[in-house]
Formats: C-alpha cells, structure tokens, sequence
C-alpha cells in the first residue's frame, strides 16, 4: 500500500491509511505476552479478560502492544472545542460542521444531504482507516494477532468506552451490534412462564419479534401499550409527567419485565426513561427493565454511574455505529451488577459461563477492527 511520493518524502507522516503490516505486525509482538504456560481464556495465550477488566483505573495500563494509530488523536474540530471551554454558538458551529465537516471528516457522497444517521450510519475517514489498520495488522500474523494480542486490545477499547458513558468497566460489554445485544438482554430479562412484559406500539420492529420468540421459548406473555396513536394529544404526551402518568395507567398488574426505547427509531420520539419511566415501573414492582439505546448514545449523554438506584434499568443497549459515527459495526451493552448474572451471549463459545465480559468478548473468527 506504499507509495511512491510517501516513500520520496520520509519527512512528512505516514498518512493515517498508510501501513507496512510486517513491520507493524513485528512492533506489535514487542510487546506480547511471551510466558510459555497457558494463561487462562478458551485457547488464547494471552491474560485472563476477567482479570483485566477488574484492574482499577489507576492501575490499569494499555496493553504494551497498542499501536499507535489506535491511540486517541486530535483534529482541529476537537481542539477548537477544548479552546473554547463551552459549547459552539450557532455560528461558530457553521464553521466547523455542515459540508465542512462532511468533506474533511466523512466519505459521504458529496451530492447528497445525508441526515440518516439512525438507520445504519456514517462512518468517520479516521475510524474507517484505523479500523482498516487493525486488518492489516492481523492478516500480517494472524495466530500471533488473534491468539496474543487481539483480547487486550478488546478490553482496552472496552474501559475507553466504559469511560465515554459513564460507567464502571465491568457493567460494560462490546457486541456487534444492538440487534445482538438485545437478544441477550430480552433472554435475560424473560426467563419464566409467569414472566409478562410490557411494551409500547413504538418499538422497533425486530425486538417485537425477539420478545414474541422469548415468549414462545419459556411460555410466558406480552402485552402491548398503544402510543403512537397520541402523539397529537398534548394531554399524553405534552409533558414527561403526563407521558409517564399514561404509560403507567396501561401498566398491566402482572407486568414483571418493560422494554422500551430510549429514543424510538420510527417515530424519533424520545422518552423521560430515566428520570421518570424506570422510577415509576419499579415503584409498580416491574424487577427487569430493558433500554433498547439504539439511537441512544450521543443522541443523549449516558452517564451509568450518575444515576440513582431508582433511575438505573436492569440493562441498556446501545449502538455505536449510528449517531456516534464509528466503522460498522459494533454497538454495547451495560448491565446492574446484580443483573449480570443472567445475561448470556446469543453465541456460545470459549468463554460461556465465565463471567459477564468473557461471555461476550470473542464469539468466533470475525473482523474486531470496528471495536
């Protein structure tokens, strides 16, 4: 992938899609793990995911074999905004987003408005270029990569996430996508035949269909709360108080499991699920609520740890490849502590049964370069 006037001119950096996999491959096993016994994941060399999540903040160092185009970089948007100290004003942000930032940041066609971030979203040309980087990396010795190196890596990106919503790295799983991590919250949250969930008329259309396949599998029931049909009803859904007020007075008494959207994906409504949905279904005695975040993060700021008990669900799951722009595809779930403990991969594999992350963190040969 070299070229001819990169290698004229060894003065300017390598340009960010630039990469010589042998030679990157070489400093990544700098710094691999070279102990001889076998350490303690499935059949990978390399330490114990369960150990390395648990590490405390202050303790925990990035794995030596990072490379450093997989480090935090800064560009002019970043630094402008750290200049200021405050957010953009109208017209500082037409400077700095719109075509500007679609022609230096995005490979979207320039001949279009694209505003659909929420159906399968945009990648930025710096995360697509790492992400490739990674490939690279890995084709160059994938035994070594994969069987050393890879899971580190994983759980670093896991903490750098953890950090970005709030939240204690061992409540924080990667997935590849919501679709995978609501499979397995919806597992976990309908679990007996006297379970019952609840939701609204707004969700997503996959999810009905995993809640009505759960419900088949252990012979419990749902029920449907009608929404969509108020939205032009101010007396419903004018204000946070009397949205929840209705949600509540169609609650089922048997409800014991509520799934619903932090912003829905085909209405765009959004709802008080935080600071008034999960304080009244608990007070109801709901014990399993699930957020599908799809649109969630950086749609709104998540900040896990800053909520209260009664504002905590028993699990979110969200997306990142949408509204926050990463290479496709790769999205989160975050778990209650005392949730964890049902919560399973859809995928069965080295690290089923060994922990919340280890049940998650490798489902089989695939590309990892979006995580």
């Amino acid at each position: 992938m070299a070229s001819s006037s990169a290698a004229a001119d060894a003065s300017k950096p390598a340009p960010v899609d630039h990469v010589d996999p042998a030679k990157e491959a070489a400093e990544a096993a700098d710094g691999e793990d070279t102990t001889e016994s076998y350490k303690g994941f499935g059949s990978f060399h390399s330490d114990n995911v369960e150990d390395l999540i648990a590490i405390p903040d202050a303790l925990y160092k990035a794995p030596d074999n990072l490379p450093a185009f997989g480090r935090a970089f800064d560009d002019e948007l970043t630094k402008r905004a750290a200049e200021l100290g405050r957010p953009f004003t109208y017209d500082e942000a037409l400077q700095v987003l719109g075509r500007s930032l679609r022609n230096t940041h995005y490979g979207l066609d320039p001949t279009w408005t694209f505003v659909n971030h929420g159906a399968f979203g945009g990648a930025l040309k710096h995360g697509m270029a790492v992400k490739r980087r990674f490939e690279d990396l890995m084709e160059a010795q994938p035994l070594a990569f994969v069987d050393r190196t890879l899971l580190p890596l994983l759980v670093y990106s896991t903490r750098k996430l953890a950090s970005f919503i709030g939240a204690k790295p061992k409540d924080v799983v990667l997935v590849s996508n919501a679709t995978f991590g609501l499979n397995a919250a919806i597992n976990a949250a309908l679990r007996h035949p006297t379970d019952f969930v609840a939701y609204l008329d707004t969700e997503y259309g996959s999810v009905w269909k995993m809640m009505r396949e759960r419900c088949t599998q252990v012979g419990c029931s749902g029920h449907e709360i009608p929404l969509a049909k108020h939205f032009l009803d101010a007396d419903i859904i004018g204000s946070d108080e009397a949205v929840t007020a209705y949600i509540e007075s169609q609650l089922p008494e048997k409800c014991t499991t509520f799934v619903i959207d932090h912003l829905a994906s085909t209405s765009a409504i959004g709802l008080p699920v935080f600071t008034h949905i999960i304080p009244m279904l608990k007070r109801k005695g709901v014990k399993n609520i699930v957020v599908d975040g799809a649109h969630g993060p950086l749609q709104h700021t998540l900040d896990f740890e800053a909520l209260p008990p009664e504002q905590r669900p028993s699990i979110y799951v969200g997306n990142l490849h949408k509204w926050v722009s990463s290479p496709k595809s790769v999205g989160f779930i975050w778990a209650r502590p005392d949730f964890q403990k049902h919560v399973h991969s859809p995928v069965v594999s080295h690290g089923s049964r060994n922990g919340y992350l280890s049940e998650f963190i490798w489902d089989g040969t695939k590309d990892y370069g979006a995580y």
